[in-house]
Order: structure tokens, then C-alpha cells, then sequence
């Protein structure tokens, strides 16, 4: 079974070392502006976002709502 491109945006404390952290995993920068605190990263067919202070809360609720949903 194909599952096609995967691909999930991170919140991150620190966009540097959170680059050097995926690109040992093979991820190569594809996209963004890490002076502007976000960065797209990819290897193969998974997609990476990594932003840095740019969401303030995670809203829990509406994730497991979510995960309801789809029966996660």
C-alpha cells in the first residue's frame, strides 16, 4: 500500500539546531526563511515544516477531537 507524501509542521525551541538534528536524518532544506524563524525540510516523500515562536499554544482538545473523528 502507497500512502502517498506525509508531511507535518513542528513547533520548535531552536530552528538551528532542529535543522542540523533532520539533516542527519537526511532531510535537505526545501523551502522558507530560516532568518525568519521557519523552515521546510524534506527526504523522499516526508515533509517537514519547522517554526520557531510562531505558534504560542497547542490545542490539545481539538487534536483529540480530531483524532475522534478519523477514529485515530
Amino acid at each position: 500500500m502507497k500512502l502517498g507524501a506525509f508531511s507535518m509542521s513542528l513547533n520548535v525551541k531552536d530552528i538551528h539546531l532542529s535543522k542540523e538534528f533532520y539533516e542527519k536524518l537526511g532531510f535537505q532544506s526545501f523551502g522558507g526563511d530560516i532568518t525568519q524563524n521557519w523552515l521546510i525540510m524534506k527526504n523522499e516523500n516526508c515533509i517537514i515544516g519547522l517554526f520557531q515562536g510562531m505558534f504560542k499554544k497547542i490545542y490539545l482538545p481539538l487534536i483529540l477531537a480530531g483524532m475522534k473523528m478519523l477514529r485515530i
